[in-house]
């Protein structure tokens, strides 16, 4: 599955990044998943749900990634942006 357009443009312009392809990753039952691949050679993962009453969802796994961070106890991914948009 590939990104929907004005949400894959929408990504480029706030990572300042040019995606070379998406695939949807298995696995999660609230959100859709996919890796992203970056001219760059870098890579990103990007989670995103229709339903409306996941932003709050979004927003605690934001908190909490950032307080597991702050122990410098393991390992935690870094949240590059988050936020909402239309063309999901």
């Amino acid at each position: 599955m590939c990104l929907i357009e004005g949400l894959q443009r929408h990504i480029e312009d706030l990572l300042d990044g040019s995606i070379v392809s998406s695939r949807s990753l298995s696995g999660g039952d609230t959100a859709s998943v996919y890796k992203l691949d970056f001219a760059d050679k870098t890579s990103s993962i990007l989670k995103c749900s229709r339903n409306t009453s996941s932003v709050n969802m979004f927003k605690a796994e934001v908190s909490g990634l950032q307080l597991i961070a702050s122990t410098n106890t393991i390992a935690t991914p870094s949240i590059l942006n988050y936020g909402t948009h239309n063309d999901i």
